[in-house]
């Protein structure tokens, strides 16, 4: 699931979602909280119920696992953190 901030949240209140999108587990079952980053100088007070995020459920779609033998044969691709720099 993710996690956005509803569009008039920075127009309306002057606040953004510090970690927009926020990423939730597919196996989390904890409570959801949502933080919020104040970018005017102007106090801001919420009421009970104020809608400030929208949540977006993404479809999970794991691979197959499927076992091979180990191989010390490995291809050398230069990809992110293959040279060793």
């Amino acid at each position: 699931m993710l996690i956005l901030p509803r569009s008039s949240l920075p127009l309306k209140y002057g606040l953004i979602v510090a970690n927009a999108p926020g990423l939730i587990d597919a196996d989390y079952t904890g409570e959801i909280g949502v933080i919020v980053h104040n970018v005017t100088d102007k106090y801001v007070n919420l009421e009970s119920g104020t809608r400030i995020a929208q949540a977006v459920f993404v479809w999970l779609a794991l691979p197959p696992v499927i076992e091979v033998e180990d191989s010390d044969a490995r291809e050398e691709r230069g990809g992110f953190g293959s040279t060793g720099t």
